[in-house]
C-alpha cells in the first residue's frame, strides 16, 4: 500500500490548513466553523479536495438525453475504484480513475492559486502519495490491478501527480480521529469494513512532514472546535497592504476635506496619493463630462444607474442595467490595483472609500448585484463575477481604517439633498463591517473637525 519510499522536497503553503479524517469524523462541520472564525479575521475560502465523482456525475446527469445513462455509469465506475479486491479493470475504468486524479489536480492547483493571493485556504480533505486508493485520498490507480501497458502508463502518471501535490506541505494538518463503529454509527450509509480500513490507514500518514494536530472526534464538538481554533491562531493571517489608509463613513461624515487634509500633511514628509474607491463620484463625472461629443450623455446616464443600482429595493430592470454595474465594479478594481501599485512602490495612500464584501449593496461599496435574482444566464453570470471580484478587493487589507462616525441628523443637515432613510441605513450599516480584521479606528464627527483632523493624523503615525 505504501507508494513512496521517501518524501518528495518540501513545498511549504504557509496560509493553508487541511482537515483530514475517516468519514463520520466531523470534518464539514469542522471546516465550516473554521471558516467562519477566520473570515471574521480576515479573509479565508474553503476548498474541497476529495474526489468529487458524485458532483461530477450530478453535472453530467443534467446534460440532455445522454446524462442520465452517462452519469450512472460514471458512479458505478467510481465506486469500483475503491475496492481494492476487484479483478483488474477495464480500460474505461481506468480512465475514469485518471480523469478523477486530474479533476482533483485542477482543484489542487485552484488552492494554490487561491493561497498565493494571500488569503488563508482551508481544505476539507488533503490529497497524498503515500497510501494508494481514493479512499485515503491517494493514487486511485495504485489501488487496482492493472496489468496493461496502458494501465503501467496511467498508474506512473498518477502517481507523479500526487507526489506534486504531497510535495506542497500545508501550514497545519487537522486530523479528527474515530473508530470504525461510532464513524459508521454517524453514516450508516458507508460501508464498514471501508471506514476500518480508513481508520487503519489515515493516523500513518505523515503529509510530507506537515505539523499535524491530532483530535479525538469522541470529545465533545465545543473541545474539538476550540483546540483547532487554537492551533490556527498561529497561522499567520494575510499582511496589509503597508501605507494604504482608508476612510470610511457616511455621507456627511467629511471624508472629503479630511483626506484631503490628510494628504496635505502625508506630502509633507514624503510621497503620497489620494484615491477615491467609490462609484460614479463628482470628480470622475467631470472628467466624463469633458469627454469630446458623448462626454454629457454618458455622464448623465452613469449616474442614472449608478443611483439606481445603489438601491437595494429595486429589482434590476434588465441585462443592460447589470452590465453597467459590472463596469462600475470593475472601475473599482482597476482604481485598487492603482493603490496597490502605489503602495508596492512606497507611497503612502489615503483612500476615499473602500471596498468590502460581507455586506451587498454599493450604499455600502459592497457587490451590487446581488440584489437581483434574474433568470437571465448573463446577469446570473455577471453576479458571480462580481462576488469573485469584491472577495478579491475585500481581501487587500488597508493597513489602517478611519471610520467616520456620525448620527442621521447631523448628517442630512450636512448633506440636506440625502434622503433621511438612505442616511439612517448607512449608518447603522457601517460600524458592522470590518474589513478583513484590518485595524479599525473610530471618529466622533460630530466633535470640532481639528480634534478630528488631528486624532486622525495620530492614528496614521501610530500604524504607518
Amino acid at each position: 500500500m505504501n507508494r513512496s519510499s521517501q518524501s518528495p522536497p518540501s513545498l511549504p503553503l504557509v496560509r493553508v490548513i487541511a482537515v483530514v479524517g475517516c468519514d463520520g469524523s466531523g470534518k464539514s462541520t469542522l471546516t465550516a466553523d473554521l471558516l467562519n472564525h477566520l473570515r471574521s479575521k480576515g479573509s479565508a475560502k474553503l476548498l474541497y479536495l476529495g474526489q468529487s465523482s458524485g458532483n461530477i456525475a450530478d453535472w453530467i446527469r443534467s446534460l440532455p438525453l445522454i446524462g442520465a445513462p452517462l452519469g450512472r455509469y460514471l458512479v458505478r465506475k467510481a465506486d469500483r475504484t475503491h475496492s481494492k479486491k476487484a479483478s483488474a479493470p477495464d480500460t474505461a475504468t481506468m480512465l475514469v480513475i485518471y480523469l478523477l486524479s486530474l479533476w482533483r489536480a485542477y482543484k489542487f492547483w485552484r488552492m494554490l492559486a487561491l493561497s498565493r493571493r494571500g488569503g488563508i485556504v482551508i481544505t476539507d480533505r488533503y490529497p497524498q502519495a503515500q497510501a494508494s486508493g481514493f479512499s485515503f485520498d491517494g493514487p486511485g490507480l495504485g489501488a487496482v490491478n492493472g496489468q496493461s501497458w496502458l494501465a503501467r502508463k496511467l498508474e506512473a502518471r498518477e502517481l507523479r501527480l500526487y507526489q506534486w501535490m504531497e510535495s506542497h506541505v500545508p501550514a497545519l494538518v487537522i486530523r479528527l480521529n474515530i473508530d470504525a463503529d461510532t464513524a459508521h454509527a454517524r453514516k450508516p450509509d458507508h460501508k464498514l469494513a471501508t471506514l476500518r480500513d480508513k481508520v487503519a490507514v489515515i493516523p500513518t500518514l505523515n503529509f510530507n512532514g506537515a505539523r499535524i494536530l491530532d483530535l479525538n472526534s469522541h470529545d465533545p464538538y465545543e473541545q474539538v472546535l476550540d483546540m483547532a481554533l487554537n492551533a490556527v491562531s498561529a497561522v499567520p493571517l494575510p499582511a496589509p497592504h503597508e501605507g494604504v489608509v482608508a476612510v470610511v463613513g457616511c455621507d456627511g461624515t467629511g471624508k472629503s476635506t479630511l483626506t484631503t487634509d490628510l494628504l496635505a500633511s502625508l506630502r509633507s514628509n514624503g510621497p503620497a496619493e489620494r484615491c477615491y474607491l467609490g462609484l460614479v463620484s463628482g470628480e470622475m463625472g467631470d472628467k466624463i463630462k469633458h469627454l469630446p461629443v458623448i462626454g454629457i450623455r454618458l455622464e448623465r446616464y452613469l449616474a442614472a444607474k449608478a443611483e439606481r443600482a445603489q438601491d437595494m429595493k429595486l429589482k434590476l430592470p434588465g441585462t443592460g442595467t447589470a452590465l453597467v454595474m459590472h463596469l462600475l465594479s470593475l472601475w473599482r478594481v482597476t482604481q485598487l490595483r492603482r493603490v496597490i501599485r502605489l503602495s508596492r512602490r512606497g507611497v503612502r495612500v489615503i483612500a476615499d472609500r473602500y471596498p468590502q464584501a460581507e455586506i451587498p449593496g454599493f450604499h455600502y461599496d459592497g457587490p451590487g448585484l446581488t440584489a437581483d435574482q434574474s433568470h437571465n444566464w448573463l446577469v446570473r453570470k455577471l453576479v458571480a463575477r462580481e462576488q469573485m471580484l469584491y472577495r478579491w478587493m475585500a481581501e487587500q487589507k488597508p493597513a489602517l481604517v478611519i471610520r467616520l462616525n456620525i448620527d442621521a441628523e447631523t448628517a442630512h443637515m450636512r448633506k440636506p439633498d440625502h434622503s433621511l432613510t438612505e442616511l439612517q441605513d448607512k449608518i447603522s450599516v457601517m460600524p458592522r463591517l470590518c474589513f478583513s480584521g484590518a485595524r479599525i479606528v473610530d471618529l466622533d464627527t460630530r466633535k470640532p473637525y481639528p480634534e478630528v483632523l488631528s486624532a486622525a493624523l495620530q492614528a496614521i503615525n501610530t500604524t504607518l
